[in-house]
């Protein structure tokens, strides 16, 4: 039996092989569509926010009905982006306690469109229809706060990641307050660039660990 040599290197996994097989599952160009994703997402709220600001300084009302349907276009594509986005992020840093906050958000998001028409719309119901729509944006902001606070507790050296995290804490508190909502679509929308720029990254480290031809 051979006495062990304490300056022998460890027989051990290097870290840096096991992005290649978490990523197996993923190629560059489904990432780098899921970062359009989030740019044309971006964009699309960008202007909707300028249509609501310019009926209320032009006096021109928008039909009820192409706001709302622009507002659920976004939403159905935020809630694909954000069960994207965990998915990747369970793939590539074995993230958990993501699944509650991201479910949740996404069923909240979608009931949140028809609680705001039903608000604007059926006025003789009381008070009942503008209640359930202030829940439901306090049940969102709620939401973002832990979903951040899951991003900060996870093991990641990606700058845009923990970033992301932060986003989400500070605009899920400021959507939940209702008073500083304009600071809220600024981080929110803020962060949705930090999620891009994680799916970018993500594309970039693919094609790196991609074995080239020969």
């Amino acid at each position: 039996m051979q006495p062990e040599d304490p300056y022998r290197v460890p027989e051990a996994e290097l870290l840096d092989s096991a992005p290649a097989e978490r990523l197996a599952g993923w190629t560059a160009g489904q990432l780098r569509l899921l970062a359009m994703f989030c740019l044309l997402l971006v964009l699309g709220t960008l202007l909707l926010i300028a249509l609501v600001l310019g009926e209320s300084f032009s006096g021109v009302a928008l039909p009820l009905w192409y706001e709302t349907w622009f507002g659920l276009v976004l939403d159905l594509l935020g809630c694909y982006l954000l069960i994207s986005f965990k998915r990747f992020a369970e793939a590539r840093f074995a993230a958990r306690g993501l699944g509650w906050p991201v479910w949740l958000l996404v069923g909240v998001n979608l009931l949140l469109e028809p609680a705001e028409y039903w608000a604007s719309t059926y006025v003789a119901a009381g008070l009942w229809p503008m209640r359930l729509y202030l829940g439901l944006l306090l049940a969102v902001g709620l939401l973002l706060v832990w979903l951040g606070g899951r991003l900060l507790l996870m093991r990641s050296d990606w700058h845009c990641f923990r970033m992301m995290g932060w986003l989400y804490l500070i605009g899920g508190a400021a959507f939940a307050s209702q008073v500083l909502m304009p600071l809220a679509a600024l981080l929110l929308i803020s962060a949705q660039l930090a999620m891009m720029r994680v799916f970018l990254r993500g594309c970039s480290e693919v094609l790196t660990l991609r074995p080239r031809s020969p």
